[in-house]
């Protein structure tokens, strides 16, 4: 059985909006992180990305953050995902940098990955720069939201792998 990809969002409404595949024909890439093997287990994992000046500063473009080469290793994880939360400000799902929720569903298959999933950056980045806690730089935060659902005696070390994360601008 195929590997399935899927984003939760708390709200179904926002679903359509802030969580699809993205189509690299109606997309095009201005920034990405170097292209490892990142796995997400029960500690937070943060990757950030440079824009280029001429983007970062740019707010009148559409963006989303695609995050590449996902791989289901073990099921059960559910991760929240945050934009530049602040060093030693505690993750809230209902918080000004949560983008929203990361899970793969089906069983594990072998192969090459090539699950990607993407976020609408536009209004979280809006909300920076208006706060002026814009720096120019996309960092993802992934922290497991479902912890208490590990198994006890052998809570596996990765559920979720990934190659990298990219920054993509929408055509209108």
């Amino acid at each position: 059985m195929p590997m399935k990809v899927w984003i939760v969002i708390p709200f179904v409404l926002s679903l359509a909006a802030a969580a699809m595949p993205c189509s690299p024909e109606r997309s095009g890439t201005l920034a990405a992180s170097e292209k490892a093997a990142r796995s997400l287990g029960n500690e937070p994992v943060t990757v950030a990305v440079r824009l280029p000046e001429s983007v970062a500063g740019d707010a009148s473009r559409r963006l989303r953050v695609v995050v590449e080469g996902l791989e289901l290793v073990h099921p059960g994880a559910v991760y929240e995902v945050y934009l530049n939360l602040p060093e030693g400000r505690k993750p809230d799902p209902e918080g000004p940098y949560f983008l929203g929720h990361l899970a793969l569903y089906g069983q594990p298959v072998g192969g090459e990955p090539d699950g990607r999933r993407s976020f609408d950056l536009t209004d979280k980045l809006a909300a920076l720069r208006e706060s002026g806690d814009w720096t120019g730089e996309v960092e993802l935060t992934f922290v497991r939201g479902n912890p208490e659902q590990a198994p006890a005696r052998a809570a596996p070390a990765e559920f979720i792998r990934f190659s990298h994360i990219s920054v993509v601008e929408r055509q209108r």
